[in-house]
């Protein structure tokens, strides 16, 4: 920075303010920069950030007066801004938000619940809730390829249902809802996955093997208080 104050020739107090304003636009885009990658995604976010600064530090160079210093540096900071953001968006990704697909199911469900702590074990607080019962089918669980790689077979499925961390939504719905499925899917922002179905009796949640028989879980979730 020494560098530029003699490059452009500045005095003490244009040096202060060109470092202020980069610092202060700097503090206040980066959260609004976190929200614009959280919208547009990670790779468009990070590509017009990068490209915006870039352009920034061309213009620091190519001009020569204090204006277009304190213009281009004050864009830079902006753009600069997504840095942080970024990087920790890109190293450990946050969960996905289904706000938008609650918002479009709640109208159709007669129940839902969001899932974090483990499918089998959450899908138990709905029954209870409903006063009914639950039978999930492990083969049609939705399987990232990588626990499948790591467990393979049905144990890949059952660490699915149990381990938690999946931060998506389980969703009650009638045989009529099923109906208006097809126009809302594509506005959902997520994939929908009939995984099971609700039955009457007991608030007693079954996972079943392709066959119809029970699958013995060692635990149906992730217990916060053991």
């Amino acid at each position: 920075m020494a560098l530029m104050k003699d490059e452009f020739h500045l005095n003490s107090q244009q040096y202060g303010e060109v470092l202020s304003v980069f610092s202060i636009v700097y503090a206040s885009v980066a959260p609004l920069a976190g929200l614009m990658i959280d919208r547009i995604g990670l790779n468009l976010g990070v590509t017009l950030a990068v490209t915006v600064w870039s352009l920034a530090g061309m213009a620091t160079g190519i001009g020569r007066s204090f204006t277009n210093l304190l213009v281009s540096r004050t864009v830079l900071g902006a753009a600069e801004a997504a840095g942080i953001p970024g990087a920790g968006k890109a190293n450990k990704p946050m969960p996905p938000l289904r706000l938008r697909a609650g918002r479009l199911l709640a109208p159709l469900a007669h129940a839902m619940i969001d899932v974090s702590d483990g499918l089998v074990q959450d899908a138990g607080h709905l029954c209870r809730a409903s006063g009914a019962g639950a039978e999930l089918l492990a083969a049609c669980l939705p399987v990232a390829a990588a626990c499948r790689r790591a467990f393979g077979g049905p144990a890949a499925a059952l660490f699915a249902a149990t381990a938690g961390e999946d931060y998506e939504l389980l969703v009650a719905l009638p045989p009529r809802a099923e109906r208006a499925l097809p126009r809302l899917r594509r506005r959902l922002g997520c994939r929908l996955t009939r995984v099971g179905r609700i039955v009457a009796g007991r608030p007693v949640v079954r996972l079943l093997d392709r066959a119809g028989r029970p699958l013995a879980a060692p635990r149906p979730g992730f217990d916060h208080f053991r």
